[in-house]
């Protein structure tokens, strides 16, 4: 986890490894995941599980440095998250900082998108 404050709590960002079992998968469960799952069962792969700033913060790249500054601590390699497909202004932001869109089959009953990335550097 990590924190943002102006003095006081403004944002924050937080995730975990996801393994290869559990709830985190349902959002990748039949996409066309690379070998992703695999990598979890090695503990390579990280979850952002949530970017909050709040609404009157925002537009100020609170939320590129904190989902910059908790990914550099990662040693994955692969970054996975999940967004609402209404959530056009998460995916935009996601978008711009080089996520992509996991397809996913049109018979999946997820209702989230399934994004990811690879590290920088």
């Amino acid at each position: 986890m990590i924190i943002a404050g102006d003095p006081f709590l403004v944002g924050c960002a937080y995730g975990y490894p996801p393994g290869r079992e559990g709830e985190w998968w349902h959002g990748f469960r039949g996409a066309e995941t690379d070998g992703d799952e695999e990598l979890a069962t090695a503990d390579r792969v990280f979850a952002l599980a949530e970017l909050m700033v709040l609404p009157s913060r925002r537009r100020r790249g609170i939320a590129t440095r904190l989902q910059q500054r908790l990914l550099e601590r990662q040693e994955a390699d692969v970054l996975t998250t999940l967004i609402a497909p209404t959530n056009t202004p998460a995916a935009a932001a996601y978008a711009a900082w080089g996520w992509t869109r996991t397809p996913r089959p049109a018979t999946t009953t997820t209702t989230l998108d399934a994004w990811s990335r690879r590290p920088t550097g």
